[in-house]
């Protein structure tokens, strides 16, 4: 494995995915830019009657299964042969099968090691009936390297492995600041050009859900035409630990702010959103992959922006926080801050109120506002975090140390029913490249990500073929207007066969209908915190007196006690039915409902 890779990777997650805050936010309005989208799209939100989702590969003869069965659930950049950091599996490939992954996406850092031959990568991924699309940049102009695809077809071909390759990964979140992002469509070309009948993949940024004029008109139709070009479109925005929202101004803060003591920001939502976003700028014959967080602090990515505006005063312990954000409390004790004029190793003792501490050392200079830095908190050997475990905040931003599973569960959930069709896991932690995949020596929380992870592929798994079907209705309470960019809540929503209506204006939703067998499946979610959830009324037209039954509510894994599998209702004359969902702090809780 490369470090130093990874550590390119997480800069450029910290860069473009969360939108560091260069520019100023101020100026930032609610809208997004749209207009010039309209002028470029051929694109269109899923509709009701959509073909089957696995016919959306039918394109690539060589790409991903076609069965109803197989719904992509892949990881991103792990090396399938390494030992050692995959708990009781003798390797990575076995882990991920264990883990009931099907993809590994991207192999490197460079892949296949030579001409037609690589370390065994490809042998272990067929050992264990998986996929791949690696490495991480396939050359689009080359034939004759050992990354080319002749190179991946030539060793596919002698270990008898051609069915395992599905497609090439071209790179990973291009931009505009170094003419990148305009050459995709020619690499994605350029590849195809050598195997048309594999897929090609090339991650995005959160672009698609900026604030507007972030980009600019020029960056934005070069980012529109190379989401289109893609076979697949992708994304990674990582909200649960972004160190950059809500505070960077496209989130509205009133909805999303964490007390800084033991609630954080509230900010999953808006994985849904984007996801929204970004099919409606893919083209409508385009698959949807979304990147995850898989439990991980996403490599040190939720300490990544541990520096807040602070006062201190010469000869005095008290530092003030300026920020005009974070807020003081008892979270922040123990934890070292440092400074011009702050003495090496000092701690925070006590708090004082909101915006004043007692420092361990008092400060040598004096100035009112200057940037101080948090460290001392959870994360790997060297770590300079702000994050504290015990309450799972990094205090300077209010952001979410690691998701719980039920987070990690909801964000899955949030994608499919916003109309993702695969999955992509960013297993990394500070602690280790491979902590979803259960690596023992980084802690027993990757463990539980592990056995997480286990338990929500199995469930998606489960329900393929339906989530393969026909949509017979998409909708949420969240939205965008595409026509001026605006960002806004409702109270209810409809698309298809589907209304839904939320009885409290706080707690929207969203909702998805497949029609399989005969049967008609809801898979519904509530979309923000709350402590007594919502009651949401559910209209399915056409279907006025059957019986629906609660057949999977995510309750029954992370809450046991409240959860309501096999409760029965009876849609009503005007083909209604109203549930309960996110109650007992049981936020963003899933439920899927079939109707017959």
């Amino acid at each position: 494995m490369n470090p130093e890779r990874y550590n390119r990777k997480l800069l450029s997650v910290r860069r473009h995915s969360c939108l560091v805050v260069t520019k100023n936010v101020d100026a930032i309005s609610r809208g997004r830019l749209r207009a010039v989208r309209a002028s470029v799209l051929t694109a269109g939100l899923i509709s009701p009657g959509m073909a089957s989702a696995s016919s959306l590969y039918a394109p690539w003869q060589n790409g991903p299964p076609q069965t109803p069965t197989f719904f992509p659930l892949s990881v991103w950049y792990q090396s399938p042969t390494e030992t050692g950091h995959s708990g009781p599996y003798p390797t990575i490939a076995a882990a991920a099968a264990a883990t009931k992954m099907n993809i590994f996406l991207g192999l490197g850092p460079t892949w296949p090691e030579s001409f037609g031959a690589d370390a065994g990568e490809l042998e272990a991924i067929k050992a264990n009936n998986l996929y791949v699309v690696g490495g991480i940049n396939t050359p689009w102009n080359e034939k004759t390297s050992p990354q080319s695809v002749a190179s991946v077809l030539a060793l596919a071909g002698a270990i008898g492995a051609n069915a395992n390759v599905i497609g090439y990964n071209a790179g990973d979140e291009a931009n505009c600041g170094n003419g990148s992002i305009a050459e995709v469509p020619e690499i994605i070309n350029g590849i195809n050009g050598y195997d048309p009948t594999r897929i090609v993949t090339y991650n995005n940024t959160a672009w698609m859900s900026a604030p507007p004029n972030w980009y600019g008109q020029t960056c934005e139709q070069q980012m529109v035409a190379a989401l289109q070009a893609t076979s697949i479109g992708s994304f990674d925005l990582y909200p649960l630990t972004s160190p950059w929202m809500p505070q960077s101004g496209y989130i509205p803060q009133s909805e999303a702010k964490s007390n800084f003591l033991t609630v954080a920001n509230d900010t999953l939502w808006f994985q849904g959103v984007t996801t929204q976003a970004m099919i409606h700028d893919g083209l409508s014959t385009q698959p949807a992959w979304v990147f995850v967080e898989a439990g991980g602090d996403n490599f040190g990515f939720s300490s990544a922006n541990n520096v807040f505006a602070g006062g201190v005063t010469d000869g005095s312990a008290t530092l003030t926080n300026a920020s005009g954000w974070s807020s003081f409390t008892s979270t922040w004790v123990g934890l070292t801050v440092s400074g011009a004029g702050i003495p090496a190793n000092t701690k925070i003792t006590s708090i004082i109120d909101a915006t004043h501490a007692v420092m361990s050392a008092a400060a040598g200079t004096t100035s009112a506002n200057e940037p101080i830095t948090v460290t001392g908190g959870a994360g790997g050997a060297g770590a300079q975090t702000d994050c504290v475990a015990s309450a799972n905040i990094c205090v300077v931003n209010g952001n979410e140390y690691r998701p719980t599973p039920a987070q990690v569960a909801a964000e899955v959930w949030m994608s499919i029913i916003s109309g993702a069709n695969g999955i992509e896991y960013f297993c990394h932690d500070s602690l280790s490249y491979s902590f979803c995949l259960g690596d023992t020596n980084a802690g027993p929380g990757a463990t539980v990500a592990q056995q997480n992870l286990t338990y929500i592929n199995s469930v998606v798994d489960r329900f393929a073929e339906r989530l393969n079907a026909t949509t017979a209705g998409i909708c949420s309470m969240q939205q965008i207007d595409y026509a001026n960019g605006a960002l806004s809540t409702t109270t209810s929503c409809s698309n298809g066969i589907l209304t839904m209506a939320t009885g409290d204006a706080s707690v929207p939703g969203l909702a998805l209908v497949k029609q399989y067998n005969g049967h008609t499946f809801l898979f519904a979610q509530s979309d923000r915190s709350s402590p007594a959830g919502a009651t949401f009324t559910y209209t399915l037209t056409g279907l006025a007196g059957h019986t629906v039954e609660v057949i999977y509510d995510s309750d029954s894994r992370y809450d046991p006690a409240h959860t309501s599998k096999k409760t029965l209702f009876t849609l009503n004359d005007q083909a209604q039915f109203a549930d309960l969902l996110g109650a007992n702090g049981d936020n963003y809780q899933v439920k899927i409902y079939k109707i017959q």
